[in-house]
């Protein structure tokens, strides 16, 4: 597995939090903010919101998320880095989730999360 551009996890104040909770808090904006800080934040919300869902109807369905990587052959190890945020999801992970969990309507609700950054005081 290469190395990731980015951490998305890392946005958050706990980062062990990610695609575990429904509520969690985001790290503060930097003062001036560039637009590649803001992709990438967005890029962290809507990868926890999946990841919440991914997860939620693996463990439903499947018990667990490594039983339904091995259901499906999907790597075990890239889709738990994933769902943790410690790689970034690609395209075929979300549609992969789709069909096989059959989460479209879950899945294309958590895309369309957005939530504004906070301008408190950077960490």
């Amino acid at each position: 597995m290469s190395s990731p551009r980015f951490q998305p996890s890392s946005y958050l104040s706990d980062p062990a939090a990610f695609g575990r909770a429904v509520v969690v808090d985001w790290r503060s904006v930097p003062e001036g903010p560039s637009t590649g800080w803001l992709d990438q934040f967005g890029v962290s919300q809507r990868q926890h919101a999946l990841a919440y869902v991914i997860r939620g109807e693996a463990m439903r369905r499947y018990g667990s998320v490594k039983a339904y990587a091995d259901a499906f052959g999907l790597s075990y190890q890239r889709l738990s880095a994933v769902l943790r945020g410690d790689q970034i999801i690609r395209l075929e992970d979300i549609v992969s989730a789709e069909r096989n969990l059959n989460a479209a309507p879950a899945i294309l609700l958590a895309l369309s999360v957005h939530t504004q950054p906070s301008r408190s005081s950077p960490e």
